[in-house]
């Protein structure tokens, strides 16, 4: 962050906007003054351990979950059926979330020293833990564990620029090198202004303040279609709308 810091007021506001494109949970900006989160850096590192660490040997794996106080007996796989549901590839969002909140509910509010089988379900899938503790059990449950709506939500309500919300919605709706209709993209675009309070009537040419792209018309249906293909980010306007 030193390097920031230390720029010339002129070219700061050009560097902040790459800031503000990243990943604001890592980020701290006070008053101007741009740092890293120590905790979120520690915590990074602890995952990192888990799934380097704990996780490559066998007989690392059953000390750790003995000391955990689980159950462990001499059978292929964990008698521990919730366990065993966290470590298998194919577990679902919504039994990792049910797992994870039964953990968590059980937990005091601060707690120095998270279960080896909640710090899985983290590393497995951050999406749960930010779900939990940004929007809630109950409000996952209404939105019926939908990943792509939760990681909408989660966006809208983040403290990034509008512009770069709107590039992050994008992200999740609109595939790159493929033809759609430029009717899609101002549908995409209206919604996304919608749900962000942005009082603005989408236009389809609006995505390129943030994108390369390329226009033509193509056949769709018989019929010829004005089509857009998404390129590469372009450099990411932070104006207000």
């Amino acid at each position: 962050m030193q390097w920031l810091n230390s720029a010339p007021e002129r070219i700061k506001p050009k560097t902040q906007g790459i800031i503000s494109y990243s990943d604001d949970r890592y980020i701290i900006n006070n008053g101007g003054t741009y740092k890293v989160d120590r905790n979120m850096a520690k915590y990074e590192i602890l995952n990192w351990k888990t799934v380097n660490g704990i996780y490559t040997a066998g007989n690392t794996v059953e000390d750790e979950m003995r000391r955990q106080g689980i159950e462990i007996t001499n059978g292929d796989s964990y008698t521990e059926p919730k366990m065993a549901a966290v470590l298998s590839p194919r577990s679902k969002f919504q039994d990792l979330f049910e797992r994870y909140c039964e953990i968590r509910d059980k937990e005091p509010e601060i707690c120095f020293t998270p279960s080896i089988e909640r710090q899985m379900i983290e590393t497995k899938n951050p999406l749960v833990r930010e779900a939990y503790e940004r929007i809630g059990a109950a409000e996952v449950r209404r939105m019926k564990y939908h990943q792509s709506n939760i990681k909408r939500r989660l966006i809208a309500e983040s403290s990034r620029n509008f512009a770069v919300k709107v590039v992050e919605m994008l992200d999740l709706a609109l595939k790159k090198q493929t033809w759609i209709p430029s009717a899609k993209v101002k549908a995409e675009l209206q919604r996304i202004y919608d749900s962000l309070g942005i009082k603005k009537t989408a236009k389809a040419t609006d995505i390129e303040e943030w994108y390369e792209v390329e226009r033509e018309s193509r056949k769709i249906d018989g019929k010829n279609t004005d089509c857009m293909m998404i390129l590469r980010k372009a450099f990411i306007s932070l104006r207000n709308f």
